[in-house]
């Protein structure tokens, strides 16, 4: 295999990988969050415990680590590369910081408090309505940088 077809495989896998994760974070964005917003904060906070501990799972993990492994490896391929591209280098950026960084220091920490509370308690249910908006509100920013990200990535590689 070529440099250039090498380049198109790592690349292409970037943009599928950052593209499937950015659309399961839409989903939540727009249609879970807010659908858990609705329920009492006890049924809200149980089933999002639920779904953070079903969510971690083989197909996710390829999903979620793969996208932040494809975009660096791209990033750090276009910049080394003769077929430098600063579109591929821009995407790779943001969807690794946008989305990897951002979920890893913010989104799993409140996963893991939440994790923590007991949803009958008052506490648990006054902590649910402060997750559910700073959760929400990274997760806006981890399907901003998605979209951007990926659309850089895309015109990166239909640029070559």
């Amino acid at each position: 295999m070529n440099t250039k077809a090498s380049f198109d495989v790592i690349d292409g896998a970037a943009v599928l990988l950052n593209g499937t994760l950015t659309g399961l974070l839409f989903a939540f964005s727009a249609a879970v969050m807010p659908a858990l917003g609705q329920q009492t904060a006890v049924a809200g906070a149980a089933t999002m415990q639920s779904i953070n501990r079903m969510i971690v799972n083989p197909v996710f993990l390829v999903v979620f680590l793969g996208s932040a492994l494809c975009a660096v490896a791209a990033g750090v391929l276009a910049m080394a590369g003769s077929h430098r591209s600063w579109w591929i280098v821009a995407g790779a950026t943001i969807c690794f910081v946008g989305t990897f960084v951002v979920t890893v220091v913010f989104n799993i920490p409140l996963n893991g408090r939440l994790d923590m509370v007991d949803v009958n308690s008052v506490d648990g249910q006054q902590f649910w309505r402060q997750y559910l908006s700073q959760w929400t509100a990274w997760n806006h920013l981890r399907v901003a940088s998605g979209i951007v990200g990926t659309a850089l990535l895309v015109t990166g590689l239909v640029r070559r």
